[in-house]
């Protein structure tokens, strides 16, 4: 068996991420991990526009790479030419977080000297190195596991916070929205996320709405936050009550700011979350179809998380999907907005207490 490099001994390393924009947030943690160990090592991190938006923003990550799978990069084409800047960059090493077969394709022909990903990626054979995905770790820690393909793995550390610096234009395009709703710099802001790209991960608009009135009525003030996709189920959870719906009005990094200065994040199981989890605001994340148990809990001291115990079909999968299998979608109905408003109020508490 050929003996492991030292991570220390690469002077550049890739890391690649181009799933969803949560997934992308969990592996600043490791670029971070890497950058506190060995600060000469330059990080270069591959993601899709949207994640390289944010990536741009992490203190730990060097340069970013965009590969717009979908677009511009799209097909065997694009991957060649995204292989072709990694190699014309000189990178050494590819880390791949992504699991898919795009991605080990792309790590391939890039031709780096060593290369990792877990042994259940496609065409995992394809790397120089596999690392066991375990689905009893949380994402960070399992992203921080493929540091175990090199010597000097047990002299690293998982870091609990990640360095960013957003832009002064980040800062002020919040603030210029909060002032258009009457928030003032003062007001104690809760974030409210009801969207997800996935139907059965969305806890009701309804008790969403529910839960931030009763919050409201304790002096916050709610504002609800999307993508553009997010729209519709944000407009309908903040009309009635005149709230603030920066839905597809804020960039990533603004999104990423905006929950900097909440109290709360109340959210589904998706990339709220996470990007909470970064600035280091609380969060209460309601998991529906999925569970916690799959790695993507929040992590932080006030943070939880509520889901419907006891039902047999839950979760019904790893990312939830576009309908209820059942077709009764118990898993979000039946966790009522009293259960979400207690949880909500035990972290607001703690958070003032301590």
């Amino acid at each position: 068996m050929r003996e492991l490099p030292f991570l220390k001994d690469f002077g550049s390393i890739a890391i690649i991420q181009t799933a969803f924009i949560g997934d992308v947030a969990l592996s600043f943690y490791l670029a971070q991990s890497v950058k506190n160990y060995d600060p000469k090592i330059k990080i270069f991190f591959v993601a899709t526009p949207v994640g390289a938006s944010l990536a741009d923003r992490i203190a730990a990550i060097d340069e970013t790479i965009v590969f717009d799978k979908r677009g511009a990069d799209k097909g065997l084409k694009g991957i060649k030419a995204v292989a072709a800047k990694i190699e014309e960059k000189g990178i050494e090493c590819v880390i791949s977080l992504h699991r898919s077969a795009r991605t080990a394709i792309l790590t391939k022909l890039a031709k780096a000297k060593y290369s990792v990903s877990f042994d259940k990626s496609s065409l995992s054979f394809l790397y120089s190195k596999r690392v066991p995905y375990l689905i009893a770790e949380s994402e960070r820690e399992r992203n921080f596991r493929t540091l175990s393909a090199f010597r000097d793995f047990a002299k690293t550390r998982l870091a609990e916070k990640v360095e960013i610096n957003f832009r002064d234009s980040d800062v002020e395009r919040v603030e210029k929205l909060l002032k258009e709703f009457g928030i003032g710099p003062n007001d104690k802001l809760i974030a409210v996320a009801p969207g997800s790209v996935w139907a059965t991960k969305r806890w009701e608009k309804e008790y969403f709405a529910e839960t931030a009135k009763k919050l409201s009525e304790k002096g916050y003030v709610p504002v609800v936050i999307g993508s553009g996709d997010d729209r519709e189920v944000c407009e309908s959870v903040a009309k009635e009550r005149g709230w603030a719906n920066l839905a597809g009005k804020t960039s990533l990094p603004e999104s990423t700011f905006l929950i900097s200065k909440c109290s709360l994040t109340i959210t589904n199981d998706s990339a709220p979350t996470h990007f909470s989890n970064l600035v280091e605001t609380p969060v209460l994340t309601i998991f529906c179809a999925t569970s916690p148990k799959f790695g993507f809990a929040p992590f932080r001291e006030f943070d939880s998380s509520v889901e419907l115990e006891g039902l047999k079909c839950k979760p019904c999968g790893i990312h939830g999907g576009a309908k209820c299998p059942r077709g009764d979608f118990r898993c979000s109905k039946d966790l009522k907005p009293a259960v979400v408003l207690s949880e909500a109020e035990k972290i607001l508490r703690r958070a003032v207490e301590r």
